[in-house]
């Protein structure tokens, strides 16, 4: 690009040359009158590529545009700037002040590859059209594919198929994309002969219609997922893949009855294969509704309804429109005890189900953008909320999506003791899991799972989703950090639905009545989700998590001998965070004990800078704290509370996160503790 340069009288100040043309030079103004602007001269320099069809140069008042009849070849096109633009074959060169030659408006097209493949050549063919010549930067592609007999096309993904993460173009199949560069896209095919075999590291789903249809026709349909990273593959979330006439898709079912929501994880057998079969709820009766037309959304409302049937589920049109809204009091004083919200509905007001003393069960569509806590009101017996994908997730391949695997790990089925860590980020940063696995399990057999979260995430939650899947001789180990989330508050953040996106059934093992601020939070979950490109299941966040749930990234190798932020936000530890909701975290501890599970606690790691000096070692506030601890839970504490706090220099970006040396260091101390434990129990 060429710099400005005007020869002007030196009786103008150079500071005017400074303009926005790509490229400009020329000479003096001619002024005719005093009062009138000067006349300038413009022109554009001839380019390769570009045809200049009109007068050039051209004359202008000065601050008047100066136009261009231009054409140009195949592989170049016009490139704009702030006081240039190109339309109906004329650029146009804004407010001229001096005058001046334009030149850089016309760019080659910069040529890049497509490779277009499949995920399995024999189930169909894909093709894309880019025009005569190679496109370039900005140009648009359009992409073809079309399965062939006995199979379904399930969309375009970038780099990578479906099955090993590949990032969601597109579930058409035809489309048109603006391509910015090389690209690889998988056209992703899947056969619908459950006859096939699949591949080695496959888990398979086989989806039994049970009445509906498959891409329309198809009575059975499969998918392929490869398993190198993830415990269970997730099913298809309502995506209009499965239809049947008068019903709305609530999930599927296994053989032996058990339910299994859309975009759930799917229990697989010793083949690696899971048999699901559509679990179909008939739409409710219309004549049971009355509908307003909302504007806002461009469908219709829910204000009454008057029908008695035990399950309800909401129809998803009315003359043709969707039903997006569920007015306040839709649902008031009604007998059912399951309602289904599906996938249409997109606000659900404050009291739309509203004084339902029998309504048990939620079936609850993810594409809600709007909605409340106080949506539900005096419905004491509400207490199992079972989601509903109608989505792809959007978190499965951000370090959040991490925990959906944890909570897979926790599912396994395994031939051996589980020990799971419990607690906040002060875990994830700070457990080197690798040396407790390595000293824990060939001796005493123990798999380990770090199940660190955040320090304002409900660990309440974590603990009843988890119970299920604790068997007797496992250890729950606490760790918690200095929060009253830590301790029992049954409080819902954002965090918690990023976190089991992937692994929505986890809100159907707890009782949705512990928790408050539920679907408050998802709301802004939804909101957040907006803004987020669609991603597939089967993306991973390998590269900054291992298996095991430690972040590994992050802060390998990292040493930080001074932290600012320790110095400057000196704290005290809070014994009433112990204390304020000990009946609810008790009541939880006391059920995993009675299961035969071993629940122990250790402390969350503290930088010394950070504590006042009353809640250093010694102090009045830390001997306080310490001992509340061992008095008020209803757990085996096995660490002191002094060999966890640390100097500054093993932290490195807050006062609980550790590097990687100051990780190692506190995982040995806290194995010493486990192995004290472990002996103590056997009674060595």
């Amino acid at each position: 690009m060429r710099k400005p340069v005007l020869f002007l009288p030196l009786i103008l100040f150079l500071s005017c040359v400074s303009c926005s043309f790509i490229g400009t030079h020329g000479s003096a103004p001619d002024v005719t009158s005093s009062n009138e602007k000067p006349v300038v001269s413009v022109s554009l320099e001839p380019s390769e590529g570009a045809h200049i069809t009109s007068e050039n140069p051209v004359k202008v008042r000065s601050g008047e545009d100066a136009v261009f009849d231009v054409t140009f070849d195949d592989g170049y096109r016009f490139s704009p700037a702030d006081n240039l633009s190109y339309e109906d074959g004329k650029i146009t060169v804004r407010r001229v002040l001096y005058p001046t030659t334009v030149s850089g408006y016309c760019t080659a097209l910069q040529p890049f590859r497509i490779s277009l493949r499949a995920n399995d050549a024999s189930l169909g063919e894909q093709s894309f059209d880019c025009g005569a010549y190679e496109e370039g930067t900005g140009s648009p592609v359009t992409l073809r594919a079309r399965a062939a007999d006995g199979a379904v096309f399930l969309g375009f993904s970038k780099d990578r198929s479906f099955a090993d993460g590949g990032e969601v173009i597109s579930f058409d199949s035809t489309f048109q994309l603006t391509v910015n560069g090389d690209l690889t896209v998988y056209a992703n095919y899947n056969p619908t002969d459950i006859g096939t075999v699949p591949g080695k590291n496959v888990q398979r789903v086989i989806y039994h219609m049970d009445g509906g249809k498959a891409f329309g026709s198809h009575d059975v349909f499969c998918a392929d997922y490869t398993d190198d990273y993830y415990y269970y593959p997730n099913t298809l979330p309502d995506l209009e893949y499965f239809q049947r006439e008068g019903f709305v898709l609530a999930g599927y079912r296994t053989a032996d009855d058990k339910f299994v929501g859309c975009g759930w994880n799917a229990e697989t057998d010793k083949n690696n294969t899971a048999e699901l079969y559509a679990y179909w709820l008939p739409e409710a009766e219309l004549s049971d509704f009355t509908f307003e037309y909302d504007r806002a959304t461009e469908g219709v409302k829910i204000t009454s309804y008057s029908g008695n049937a035990e399950t309800v589920a909401v129809p998803l049109f009315y003359r043709g429109k969707p039903v997006t809204v569920i007015g306040k009091g839709a649902f008031r004083g009604c007998s059912f005890r399951t309602l289904m919200i599906s996938r249409n509905t997109v606000t659900v007001e404050d009291g739309a189900i509203c004084d339902c003393p029998d309504f048990t069960e939620l079936i609850f569509s993810d594409g809600v953008q709007n909605i409340s806590d106080a949506a539900i009101q005096n419905c004491p017996s509400f207490k199992t909320l079972k989601m509903s994908a109608v989505i792809m997730p959007r978190f499965c391949d951000d370090r959040e999506g991490t925990y959906a695997i944890k909570y897979e790990h926790i599912r396994a089925p395994a031939d051996r003791k589980k020990l799971v860590i419990v607690g906040g980020s002060n875990l994830v940063y700070g457990i080197d899991s690798n040396i407790l696995y390595n000293a824990l399990n060939p001796v005493y057999g123990f798999d380990v799972i770090n199940y660190g979260c955040n320090k304002y995430a409900p660990t309440l939650f974590f603990l009843e989703a988890c119970r299920p899947y604790f068997a007797e001789g496992d250890v729950l180990l606490l760790c918690p950090e200095d929060s009253e989330f830590q301790f029992g508050l049954g409080r819902i953040v954002a965090y918690i639905w990023h976190y089991f996106e992937s692994a929505y059934e986890a809100f159907a093992e707890v009782d949705i009545r512990h928790f408050e601020n539920t679907f408050t939070t998802f709301a802004e979950f939804s909101a957040t989700r907006r803004n987020m490109a669609p991603k597939t299941y089967q993306m991973k966040t390998s590269q900054t998590t291992n298996r095991f749930g430690d972040y590994i990234a992050e802060k390998k190798g990292h040493v930080r001998s001074f932290d600012p932020f320790t110095v400057s936000s000196k704290v005290n530890l809070q014994t009433k965070n112990v204390t304020k909701h000990r009946e609810a975290l008790n009541a939880e501890l006391d059920a995993y004990a009675s299961a035969g599970v071993r629940v122990w606690l250790t402390h969350a790691v503290n930088n010394l800078n950070s504590l006042k000096d009353e809640s250093r070692p010694g102090g009045r506030v830390f001997s306080e704290f310490e001992k509340t601890v061992r008095e008020t839970l209803h757990c085996t504490v096995i660490s002191s509370l002094g060999d966890y706090v640390m100097e500054p220099e093993y932290f490195y970006n807050s006062n609980q996160h550790l590097n990687s040396e100051g990780a190692a260091l506190r995982t040995r101390k806290l194995l010493e503790d486990i192995l004290r434990q472990l002996s103590e129990e056997k009674g060595d």
